[in-house]
This record gives structure tokens, sequence and C-alpha cells, in this order.
């Protein structure tokens, strides 16, 4: 069997004989009122991310699983596409109700995330992403990016900058090559 392949979650007739099927089930609350429509289906199993953004996950096959993802093959009874991330239209990463759940590119995602106020920084999204003094990890100013490039050009060398800067050598680096910092001329 290739590495990395999902037994036992290819198609509908397993589902039914699968042994992990019952605890996953006992880990999802129907309880009406939980999410911003009160119909989401709330996992409370094993969850990873971070608290305000879980994904609930499951041991299928000695592999962990994302929960929303088996909720919506066990309900479609076929895999989940490859290559697809899973959107969720209630905005509720702990939602496994498989009505919530549709495949969509990343490109989907980022834009579904930009118009419902999801990203981490307010100038960040698909069509305006965060770069140079806007990024919120920013450590320099458009002024120190020229100036660093301007004393590459002059002979300095990307170590010294480095220490000059307080930075990685392999930041200088990329700076004074544009793979960063690329809108700065």
């Amino acid at each position: 069997m290739p590495r990395g392949s999902r037994e036992g979650i290819v198609h509908a007739a397993k589902f039914r004989w699968a042994p992990w099927r019952e605890r996953f089930e006992s880990y999802i609350d129907r309880t009406p009122g939980f999410g911003p429509w009160g119909d989401c289906h709330r996992w409370t199993g094993p969850a990873s991310g971070y608290p305000g953004n879980q994904y609930g996950r499951i041991m299928i096959n000695k592999r962990y699983q994302r929960a929303h993802r088996v909720a919506w093959e066990i309900a479609h009874g076929r895999r989940f596409p490859r290559g697809k991330f899973a959107l969720h239209s209630c905005d509720v990463g702990l939602c496994v109700n498989p009505y919530h759940i549709s495949p969509g590119t990343q490109a989907d995602n980022m834009r579904q995330a930009a118009e419902r106020g999801r990203l981490d920084h307010p100038r960040q999204g698909p069509t305006n992403p965060a770069r140079g003094v806007a990024h919120p990890n920013a450590r320099f100013t458009n002024r120190d990016i020229a100036q660093i490039r301007l004393m590459h050009t002059r002979g300095h060398t990307i170590a010294s900058l480095a220490h000059q800067y307080g930075a990685g050598w392999s930041t200088i680096d990329q700076i004074v090559k544009r793979k960063t910092w690329k809108h700065v001329p």
C-alpha cells in the first residue's frame, strides 16, 4: 500500500465496517445552538491548532485525519478531492457538519477569509498581501533595504551587513538578491 494512503476511507461500503466509526460518532455533539446559524455539529474529540483556529482530528489506521474531511467523506460516500481545501461555510473549524463543508482551492479559501475578515493582518489578503513595513513582523524600513543593497554594491560583505543590522546572514542575502523586499527599488 502506498505511503500516506488512507485505507478504510475509500468508499461507502468500508465506512459501515470501519472500527473507528463508532468512536468518530461519539465525538460529535449535535446539540442545536452551536455556530453562527445554530446548526453546526461540534467536534469534542482531539483537536490541533491554536485557540480560535482549531480543527478536529481522529486517528484512523494509525494516521491522524481531519475530522471535518472524514465527516464529508462519510456523508458523500467518496474520498475528499485530492489537492482541495475543505472550506467551512460557517467559519467554525470544529464544525463537522458535512453540509457546511465544501471542496475548494487555496485561492477560494483566501478569498473567503479576506471577505469574512479572518486574516491576521487587516491589509493582508490575496489581492493585497502584507509586504514590507506593512507586515506585522517587519524589522526593516524601506530605507534600510535600499541602504543594505547600496552598501553591498559598494563592497560590503553579507556577513558584515548582517552583523551591522543585527540580522541573520540568510536574511541579508535574500534582501540583496531581491528574493524578499522585491517591491523596494
